[in-house]
């Protein structure tokens, strides 16, 4: 086994394991990359192919992640853009790339190719294995799944269609509770649609139940 170490130039203690270049101004730096050559980094534990935080922070990152630029704790996953001003951000996408953090300081578990709300204060999305979920653009509380756009200026909408695609939430704000193919009402207050096997509904505002139907106008 060979070892090529390069000593620092300006820093005071470092600890480095074959092919690795040390901080050039780094105060203290454990780096444990046995097989993996230049690395890069200052106050940090870094494990393959990992580039450091340009400030000190504590940063437990793993491949293809770049750490924050500001002092934020974030314990970020293959291919994961840290906030730029964020507070606090915990994202738990352990076996999903491709997820991007919001850009202010929102708490988002965001799953794959999910993007982050531009201006909302909390946004829960619960799409384990379901791609292809965009986010409310303002303060939705949104349980949202694939291929469903959210209300563009609606207060709450709950959304349940766990194995059905297709579905547009109300333009306005209602409580829809929607099913495959069904365009809520564009002003009503309240409607309640439960076609369950009818496609090509449309709902007004009203409570609407018919099983055995398969077109209603």
């Amino acid at each position: 086994m060979k070892l090529h170490v390069i000593i620092q130039t300006r820093g005071r203690s470092s600890f480095q394991r074959s092919e690795v270049r040390a901080p050039s101004r780094g105060q203290s730096s454990f780096q444990r990359s046995e097989l993996l050559p230049e690395v890069r980094g200052q106050s940090s534990f870094q494990r393959s192919e990992v580039r450091a935080p340009s400030r000190g922070q504590r940063s437990e990152l793993l491949p293809e992640v770049r750490a924050p630029s500001r002092g934020q704790r974030s314990e970020l996953l293959p291919e994961v853009r840290a906030p730029s001003r964020g507070r606090s951000s915990f994202q738990r996408s352990e076996l999903l790339p491709e997820v991007r953090a919001p850009s202010r300081g929102q708490r988002s578990e965001l799953l794959p190719e999910v993007g982050a709300p531009s201006r909302g204060r909390s946004s829960f999305q619960r799409s384990e294995l379901l791609p292809e979920v965009r986010a409310p653009s303002r303060g939705q509380r949104s349980e949202l799944l694939p291929e469903v756009r959210a209300p563009s200026r609606g207060q709450s909408s709950f959304q349940r269609s766990e194995l059905l695609l297709e579905v547009r939430a109300s333009s306005r704000g209602q409580r829809s509770e929607l099913l495959p193919e069904v365009k809520a009402s564009s002003r009503g207050r309240s409607s309640f649609q439960r076609s369950e096997l009818l496609p090509e509904v449309r709902g007004w505002s009203s409570f609407q139940r018919s099983e055995p139907m398969l077109l209603l106008v």
